[in-house]
């Protein structure tokens, strides 16, 4: 069913296809597959490896045919790996079939096997080296179909993890010029933009993305962040319990909605009851809360004015940290432990 799609992907390579309609390629896939299964069917008691065969690959094709749909793709090489078993399982015996019948052309069969597998060897072992890492892949990738915007923004992040700042820029413009209503890509430019400290214009990409993708938590998550680290703590509040209200049960949002009301003073926004009924209701459902959850909870605590309570717990949280070696995060906790024991809350 899915035969309908092979005109605009073939299109990339071959141009003139792309003009077939849809329609007339998905009637002329079923009569193909009606024929053949007719076929089979008729020859079951003579070829009764073509049947095999046909019914192995009409049966593996259910599950990555796409009728029901994982991911955004419509169309992957490891969707044939299964199906076409069947199909080569019936040209197996049918060879056999051939040289047992016509023995003198054992030798032409053995000798085109061997030139199709070997064939098959170089093909593969090309194929392998356009996924030696990111950006060759996503470089392969592109230059295949030029106008997929989530390869070029794939393309785009390879190239900032190699260095290469301005190409990774430009090419988040490409995309944007190619398909404007794309919020990954917006999301994209804006960690650029954030890299270079510009945090004031990540932020109005970011607001594009949410536009684009109003239920996407990730990227409200991280216009949040944004908002909390230019100090617009009203703005990162509403925007973390906006997204609490796509999904309730967002973990990471809620420790980060609990975070910035634990750390923000009450006249900014800050609400140390609501933070402490949060950092508890995380550390509750967290199979086993780290050191930063049990850090959130201290920090909860401390607002709310439980110094007590923020010392026990912080002292939790500064062990676990000490046994996984995150000298760093300790010797956070560790100050904030001085700020509980003065009884001041910690303030970001």
């Amino acid at each position: 069913l899915k035969l309908a799609v092979w005109p605009q992907k073939l299109a990339v390579f071959y141009p003139s296809l792309g003009r077939l309609a849809p329609w007339p390629v998905l009637i002329g896939a079923m009569v193909l597959l009606a024929g053949i299964s007719f076929a089979v069917v008729l020859l079951r008691r003579k070829c009764p490896y073509l049947l095999v065969g046909w019914l192995w690959y009409l049966g593996m094709l259910v599950p990555v045919i796409g009728l029901m749909q994982v991911g955004s793709q419509a169309m992957a090489d490891r969707y044939t790996y299964l199906p076409l078993i069947g199909i080569y399982i019936s040209l197996a015996w049918m060879a056999r079939s051939l040289v047992l019948r016509w023995p003198p052309i054992r030798t032409a069969v053995a000798t085109v096997a061997t030139l199709i597998l070997s064939l098959s060897l170089v093909a593969a072992w090309q194929q392998t080296t356009f996924w030696r890492d990111d950006l060759t892949l996503w470089l392969r990738t592109t230059a295949c179909t030029p106008e997929n915007s989530k390869s070029l923004n794939n393309l785009a992040v390879a190239l900032a993890g190699a260095g290469q700042w301005e190409e990774a820029q430009a090419m988040i413009d490409r995309v944007i010029e190619i398909q404007p209503n794309c919020g990954l890509s917006y999301c994209n430019r804006s960690w650029l933009l954030a890299r270079d400290g510009k945090n004031t214009e990540a932020i109005e990409q970011l607001k594009k993305a949410v536009e684009l993708e109003p239920n996407s938590l990730s990227t409200q998550n991280e216009l949040a962040r944004l908002l909390a680290l230019v100090h617009r703590k009203r703005e990162s509040i509403d925007c973390l319990e906006g997204v609490l209200k796509i999904d309730p049960n967002a973990i990471v949002v809620q420790e980060n909605l609990a975070w910035v009301l634990a750390t923000t003073a009450s006249d900014e926004g800050g609400d140390p009851q609501r933070a402490v009924a949060l950092a508890e209701h995380v550390c509750r459902v967290i199979p086993s809360p780290d050191d930063n959850d049990w850090d959130l909870l201290a920090a909860a605590y401390a607002a709310d004015g439980r110094f007590a309570d923020a010392l026990t717990v912080a002292d939790r949280a500064l062990k676990i940290a000490v046994i996984r070696g995150k000298d760093k995060v300790a010797a956070e906790i560790r100050a904030r432990i001085k700020l509980y024991e003065a009884k001041k809350p910690y303030r970001t």
